[in-house]
């Protein structure tokens, strides 16, 4: 073998190992690495289109968590630092659905929820707002149980608009007019185009109740609060409920210029919000108190129950105030006892928000 020959079999060998080396620490793992998110001002991804709204004086501060599908390379990472952690993907996301169509609907989560948030908002501010007032576009099928009725008849991404005359706009005012099993025209589109089927429900346990059903999975198109002012919140590619309370905040302060929940503050906070006001707890939120810490936010609102954890892994020295809430209306009146007027803080966030409106 010539010297030329054993140089080109080096290199074959050496971009083999190199490829391999490559695939092996890349290779996709059913694990994801968790770590601090990014700070969304609400200041100006908050949008209230009311008369006599006012801009928030200082910022409301959304904090989220990043999730990146682990490598044996992103993990090894992972379980060095402090401020990251390895969750296996089944606390994450269902394994019968890929994660792009999961994280769809996380930020379709975070789209009604935000509604519901600035229903709160608004309600607060004087304007009548009911945050259990659903409106949507139809029930969209996300599945169908075998064996069901609606096997053969319906398929995923269907969407019943209309059941024996009767209009249907979200998925619970389906369930009520399946009241018993006599057979029913159900009215549906699929790709733009409305059809109508005979199907007689059956009685079937769906998510451990037992109740009169077609055998499909639904959930409202489209979902959204009625709100007697339109609210645009955006929100990029950020998903989940747990922005619920810092949004109702936000939305509270645009709407009623008698108060100034801020007062030149950047407050930073989580935390889930029931159509009553209870705030409910997140994941990852030392995570988020952390980040919250290192961008200069002045004040960090949790849950109540999650105020310990909050704080596990701010540094001695962090000058961030934690305040702990149980519902919205605790978190406006400790931010309304902690202002103190005439003092001085940070630059103020930059009002524009480059996302895509979500709600």
């Amino acid at each position: 073998m010539t010297a030329r020959l054993r140089r080109r079999r080096t290199w074959a060998v050496a971009a083999g190992v190199a490829a391999l080396l490559a695939v092996v620490l890349l290779l996709p793992l059913s694990y994801f690495v968790e770590s601090p998110g990014r700070l969304l001002t609400l200041g100006g991804c908050v949008d209230v289109h009311a008369e006599d709204t006012v801009p928030v004086h200082g910022d409301f501060l959304l904090t989220s968590v990043g999730l990146s599908r682990a490598t044996p390379a992103t993990a090894a990472i992972a379980l060095l630092r402090t401020d990251q952690r390895l969750r296996s993907e089944d606390r994450i996301v269902r394994r019968d659905v890929p994660d792009a169509e999961h994280f769809d609907g996380q930020r379709r989560v975070f789209a009604r929820s935000a509604q519901s948030a600035a229903a709160l908002g608004l309600r607060a501010a004087g304007f009548g707002a009911d945050p259990e007032r659903l409106v949507g576009d139809g029930a969209l099928v996300t599945g169908v149980l075998e064996g069901a009725p609606a096997e053969g008849v319906l398929r995923r991404g269907d969407v019943i608009v209309g059941v024996d005359g009767a209009a249907i706009a979200t998925d619970a005012e389906l369930r009520a007019v399946l009241d018993d099993t006599r057979e029913v025209d159900v009215r549906f589109t699929r790709g733009g185009t409305e059809q109508e089927a005979a199907l007689t429900p059956i009685e079937l346990v769906v998510d451990g109740e037992e109740r009169v059903a077609l055998g499909v999975r639904l959930e409202t198109l489209n979902a959204r609060v009625d709100l007697p002012v339109p609210v645009d919140v955006a929100s990029g590619d950020i998903g989940g409920p747990s922005a619920g309370l810092m949004i109702a905040l936000a939305v509270y302060d645009q709407s009623d210029p008698t108060v100034d929940l801020a007062a030149g503050r950047r407050v930073a906070g989580t935390g889930t919000l029931t159509s009553q006001g209870a705030v409910g707890r997140v994941g990852g939120i030392d995570l988020k108190a952390l980040a919250a810490a290192e961008r200069g936010a002045d004040v960090f609102l949790a849950p109540a129950s999650q105020a310990e954890e909050a704080v596990a892994l701010l540094p001695p020295d962090s000058g961030l105030e934690v305040l702990a809430v149980t519902t919205f209306e605790d978190a406006a009146q400790a931010l309304l006892e902690t202002a103190e007027p005439g003092e001085s803080y940070g630059p103020p966030s930059d009002p524009e928000c480059p996302l895509r409106p979500a709600a």
